[in-house]
């Protein structure tokens, strides 16, 4: 093998062997394996055609002890990736707990039950007044969340509330401010009886051991549809999707 030829290929495999890595994790897996196999069949090849030249014989030998330890570190971290990712799939995965309103949930330190879910097109908060946009109503749930465990425990581990409708559509937690506020002149006899108490669950507040609270979570569907189960997560890493049916 001439030394023209020798130093051609032996750039071509140093070329693959310095690619073997960042193609495999950023471009594909097997083209980055397939440019360090390459690499090293180069340099074998370099030493078998080596014809008793010094420099094929020199720069194969070079090629295969980069190659090699490029081939062999990029699995090596391709299955530490996979690894860790399998681990981290199983810690954040979530088991499916489902109930009924008026039903008790045990979901590890906390008992959580939907005492009730009520629909108004007018809501009252303290002494204000508020009414649901044009061709919306307001669905109320009203939570009871009592901490089973035997430590202070955060509300803000409960979170991600969706409310599906009959209609299959899924609807997002609301603030009371997403209403219109009524002035004190529309507030009328009518508005004060069919308005509902709305008190709302602070989700940021922190329960003691062996205590509740309850309080209300907000939602806003077309006057057309009704609520039909309430979704929510409990735990940040892997913990539950609870699923609550509220229709009959």
């Amino acid at each position: 093998m001439r030394a023209i030829k020798a130093l051609l290929l032996f750039v071509i495999g140093f070329f693959l062997a310095l690619m073997t890595f960042p193609i495999a994790f950023f471009v594909s897996v097997a083209l980055g394996y397939l440019f360090g196999i390459t690499a090293i069949l180069i340099g074998a090849y370099m030493i078998a055609k080596r014809e008793k030249r010094k420099l094929p014989l020199i720069l194969g030998i070079l090629l295969l002890i980069i190659s090699i330890p490029a081939l062999l570190g990029t699995a090596v971290v391709h299955m530490g990736v996979l690894i860790v990712g399998k681990a981290v799939e199983e810690a954040t995965k979530r088991g499916l707990v489902e109930g009924r309103a008026g039903e008790a949930l045990k979901l590890d330190d906390w008992r959580i039950t939907v005492v009730g879910v009520r629909e108004a097109v007018y809501i009252r908060k303290g002494e204000d007044y508020y009414k649901a946009k044009e061709g919306y109503k307001a669905v109320i749930v009203r939570l009871r969340i009592e901490n089973t465990g035997k430590e202070t425990e955060s509300l803000s581990t409960i979170w991600d509330f969706v409310l599906v409708t009959d209609a299959g559509k899924s609807y997002e937690k609301e603030s009371i401010y997403s209403l219109d506020r009524l002035w004190s002149k529309e507030v009328t006899e009518e508005v004060k009886k069919s308005a509902v108490e709305f008190v709302e669950l602070n989700t940021w507040s922190s329960i003691a051991p062996g205590s509740y609270i309850e309080g209300d979570i907000l939602f806003l569907i077309p006057n057309n549809e009704s609520p039909d189960r309430l979704h929510f997560k409990v735990g940040v890493i892997g913990g539950h999707e609870v699923k609550v049916k509220l229709s009959p």
